[in-house]
């Protein structure tokens, strides 16, 4: 008789795990898929995509990249279309301030690039700071860029934006 007992009980038990587990994945099935029909009003609304920056409305064509290491820039050489927006994605990966600056530029950027009295174009980031840059340069031809820290072009953190 104990035995039927046990035999007993332990069916009662796989019975009710089996059913705890599938009700665990019945509700976990219904957060997935929203719960089933349609919408209700009720639930959180879906993000729209947030636009990225534009310079006077115009989104840039293509985006570059440069990372500001100690005295130096990622790259040498940034390569961007004539006539079009584009936008320079800049991290400051060094330990202490850094800077992308050009003295003379001719076309548009984006306005807090623009607030330097000294420079036409100036972009100061703090140690792991990032900002984009937005530009566009009417024609093809070459402009430099640098960083005006103490001592840091002299050593070579300059490059050259091509125009194409």
């Amino acid at each position: 008789m104990a035995g039927a007992r046990m035999t007993t009980l332990r069916r009662v038990v796989r019975a009710s795990t089996l059913t705890g587990g599938l009700l665990v994945l019945a509700l976990m099935l219904a957060a997935c898929t929203g719960g089933g029909g349609g919408s209700s009003g009720s639930g959180t609304p879906t993000p729209s995509p947030t636009p990225g920056p534009t310079l006077n409305g115009e989104a840039p064509v293509v985006t570059l990249k440069l990372d500001m290491r100690d005295i130096a820039y990622s790259v040498e050489e940034l390569r961007a279309p004539a006539g079009s927006v584009f936008a320079i994605e800049m991290r400051n990966r060094g330990v202490i301030e850094h800077d992308f600056t050009i003295d003379v530029f001719t076309g548009d950027a984006s306005p807090s690039a623009l607030e330097s009295e000294e420079y036409d174009v100036h972009v100061l980031l703090d140690r792991g700071e990032s900002a984009t840059l937005l530009l566009r340069v009417p024609g093809a031809g070459t402009i430099d860029f640098y960083c005006t820290i103490p001592g840091h072009r002299e050593v070579g953190m300059e490059g050259v934006l091509v125009i194409e």
